[in-house]
């Protein structure tokens, strides 16, 4: 009998997003996407947060896969003797996403990355790029964070860049 790995592969997907941080989906909806793409394994991974857990584990039993509570925590290398900082992006899985210590302390991270993409928009208007900001503000209202991506699209989406970011050849948020 001819073996086609069938039998030994776990379709599993540990790094994902959601609308929890910067991803496109409510966790829920995560992994029912997961389940249809065959996916046995999620992890839900969304940055300084682990706000959407519970609703992926539910969803998970819903559609039958198996969520790995995880979390990926943004770091910053101050560089050592180069002197060259660099953000670092730690994944942790099999986390307590009930911990109140440990949720609390994601809840300061949150803040301060708000804080920091807020000072980026003010930047970026010290350069001359003008922010739709209606859907950084419905985030900030609804208590969802902002980050880069958010940052990324209100730019985008204003048409007053238009010339601009078509000449600088910038079309996307990457």
């Amino acid at each position: 009998m001819a073996d086609d790995g069938s039998a030994h592969s776990l379709p599993f997907d540990l790094q994902s997003h959601s609308t929890r941080s910067d991803g496109a989906l409510e966790p829920s909806a995560v992994v029912a996407a997961a389940a249809q793409a065959g996916v046995k394994l999620l992890a839900l991974t969304d940055h300084d947060t682990l706000a959407g857990v519970q609703e992926a584990l539910s969803a998970g039993s819903e559609h039958g896969v198996v969520i790995a509570p995880a979390i990926e925590i943004s770091a910053i290398d101050d560089g050592g003797e180069s002197g060259t900082a660099r953000e670092l992006h730690i994944l942790g899985y099999l986390v307590d996403h009930t911990d109140p210590t440990f949720t609390a302390t994601l809840a300061g991270f949150l803040a301060d990355r708000e804080q920091r993409t807020l000072r980026m928009a003010q930047r970026l208007r010290e350069l001359g790029i003008e922010l739709d900001v209606q859907a950084i503000d419905a985030r900030v209202s609804a208590g969802e964070p902002i980050g880069r991506p958010h940052l990324a699209e209100a730019a985008l989406s204003h048409p007053a860049n238009v010339a601009r970011l078509r000449e600088e050849q910038i079309d996307d948020i990457g």
